[in-house]
């Protein structure tokens, strides 16, 4: 990597040639509150997570790169993983005729970006220097986006923006299930011990009605990935001098796994004996 002036060729090594070399050092924080609740009733039982955090790191891991190799302190920031919001909920019914529904919503606020320049602009052999935010917008290098005006080609004393400043969207998805289940086949047999005289005594109301069990059960389930075909997109393109800059080309999932479609219906069934 060339010295702080570009435009030297200036090795702080001396020599001609990159020094490519991994260490397994970087900084990190993470700051994380969770409150939860549940519910349970007879028959139905709901819970639910909120989680607000904070993270903050001068490295995205193992195969990451700085964008300065000799101060990681410029690239420390948000992390990849900075969500402020998160929140699951979901629950479980027995409805009549042996149907049971299980719905689950998950929320997750903006996750951010890193926007580069998608040029080498250090000598380091390594595409993923920031652009400045511009003073001077007349110049054919600056690019006015809708996160703001950057300079492609920065300046002596222009700001290089921080890490991951982009904001990329939101994550809401509901899903679904409802099942049946059929008992077929033989009774088996009850080995329930009977309740001692004690306990019956306390018991006031109609005796609860026990239910027959069979050998064999059959259980039908249609499952419904994100029910009101909410559009989660993926983390936009960062390059700056992409004509695709901001523009998300993907759709993404939970903690941002990929996702084969937008809304996906999945059919079941389980044969038990």
């Amino acid at each position: 990597m060339c010295s702080s002036d570009l435009s030297s060729g200036v090795r702080p090594y001396g020599g001609t040639q990159n020094i490519y070399e991994y260490e397994s050092e970087g900084a990190s924080k993470s700051d994380r509150l969770f409150a939860n609740v549940m519910l349970r009733t007879n028959p139905v039982t709901f819970f639910g997570l909120y989680m607000l955090g904070s993270s903050k790191a001068n490295t995205a891991g193992a195969g990451s790169f700085p964008s300065n190799q000799y101060n990681l302190h410029v690239d420390y920031g948000r992390a990849s993983n900075d969500v402020r919001n998160r929140i699951f909920f979901g629950g479980f019914s027995d409805l009549p005729y042996h149907f049971s529904i299980s719905p689950f919503l998950i929320y997750q606020s903006s996750s951010p970006f890193n926007i580069t320049i998608g040029e080498d602009l250090n000598g380091d052999a390594q595409f993923n220097d920031r652009p400045a935010f511009a003073t001077d917008l007349s110049r054919s290098s600056v690019y006015r986006t809708r996160y703001g005006n950057f300079d492609a080609d920065p300046l002596p004393g222009q700001i290089i923006i921080p890490i991951n400043y982009g904001k990329g969207p939101s994550y809401f998805t509901a899903n679904l299930r409802l099942g049946r289940s059929f008992s077929f086949g033989p009774v088996v047999p009850d080995t329930t011990p009977p309740p001692s005289p004690n306990a019956a005594k306390k018991k006031t109301g109609p005796p609860k009605k026990k239910e027959v069990q069979h050998r064999y059960s059959l259980d039908l389930g249609v499952e419904a990935q994100n029910v009101f075909n909410y559009v989660n997109a993926a983390r936009p393109v960062g390059v700056l001098t992409s004509p695709l800059f901001g523009k998300s080309t993907a759709l993404t999932g939970v903690f941002e796994s990929s996702q084969p479609g937008n809304r996906i219906l999945y059919l079941e069934l389980a044969f038990r004996f």
